[in-house]
């Protein structure tokens, strides 16, 4: 709990949008990921172990590697007032934060995001697909895009 209060109050201020992914992390870690076959009579939604946003990644990262070289560690480095960071200029990104497995970061093609967006809210199969598809997909190749989302474990089955 200690990681998502300390994220939630280092989220005000010049580091917001760095606190935000770090706060996405610490939000995913603690979801179990579940693995389940497609079922179109189910309702779906993006997992809780999934966290989207938009922000400064190549920043983020690069912060990140600066803070991890510090002689003291990460922690350290965090903590060091005399440490001068050099995020470099912050350009906006769309991320994921992956908790599946190990957490990890990675930038999201638009595509891919307006999908994943779209079904943060609990959907039917075929308002999955509407979505599948206002996001470019062929008609044709929506189910199987669909599909391919529930097997890389990025939806999961809605609680009714």
């Amino acid at each position: 709990m200690l990681a998502l209060d300390f994220g939630q109050w280092i989220g005000a201020g010049d580091i917001a949008p760095y606190a935000e992914i770090e706060h996405a992390i610490a939000r995913v870690r603690r979801a179990e990921a579940k693995i389940l076959p497609a079922d179109p009579s189910r309702r779906w939604q993006l997992a809780p172990w999934i966290a989207l946003g938009r922000g400064p990644l190549d920043a983020w990262q690069r912060l990140r590697a600066q803070l991890a070289e510090h002689p003291g560690g990460l922690l350290r480095g965090i903590l060091d007032a005399s440490l001068r960071i050099d995020g470099g200029a912050p350009a906006a990104s769309l991320w994921m934060v992956d908790g599946s497995a190990c957490p990890q970061v990675e930038a999201l093609p638009e595509a891919l995001f307006a999908v994943l967006d779209a079904l943060r809210a609990p959907q039917s199969w075929s308002e999955c697909l509407r979505a599948v598809c206002r996001a470019g997909a062929e008609p044709a190749d929506a189910d199987a895009v669909l599909r391919g989302l529930i097997e890389d474990v990025l939806l999961t089955v809605a609680a009714d």
